[in-house]
């Protein structure tokens, strides 16, 4: 595959794994909709799109939240499981996964010779501010792998506790 300008010398090993990272990501954001379709309505479909059309322009942060509460809501016995179990096992794996892909698609990269660079501008409390620090490609890695395991908890979450809950 021939280099473009745009590329800056990246080698295509960091550019497949964050094209990784985008692909697990939709994979999971499908999950939690997905997930948020069965809290919503009890069915694990959106035959007239409604829920979808909620759903599309919610930020990740509330999607998490709005299942929580779903979760709470649905659970009736006494000791509140279902909102508790995902808020201590699923929702920090969700977070951290958000975390982790923001530090990736919200950057600049560029490479030179081989070295592969992430940079941010930040332009907070009136000073002009540039961070840019080494990226291996483990770390890459480890955030495909860590997006993907929080995909797997959602989905095991939601066969194992959600669905039979309605």
């Amino acid at each position: 595959m021939p280099k473009n300008e745009a590329q800056m010398d990246m080698p295509d090993e960091y550019l497949t794994e964050i094209g990784r990272i985008i692909v697990c990501w939709n994979s999971l954001e499908h999950m939690l909709d997905a997930a948020l379709i069965v809290a919503l309505s009890g069915k694990n479909q959106d035959p007239d799109g409604r829920a979808s059309a909620i759903f599309a322009h919610m930020a990740i942060d509330q999607k998490i939240n709005a299942l929580e509460s779903m979760l709470r809501l649905i659970d009736k016995t006494p000791s509140g499981g279902l909102g508790d179990i995902f808020k201590g096992t699923v929702k920090p794996l969700l977070i951290e996964s958000k975390d982790k892909r923001n530090a990736i698609i919200h950057h600049f990269w560029t490479g030179h010779n081989g070295i592969v660079h992430r940079s941010n501008i930040n332009a907070k409390k009136g000073k002009l501010k540039v961070v840019s620090a080494k990226v291996p490609i483990q770390e890459l890695v480890e955030v495909s792998e860590l997006i993907s395991r929080g995909r797997a908890g959602l989905q095991e979450f939601c066969i194992e506790r959600l669905i039979p809950a309605m």
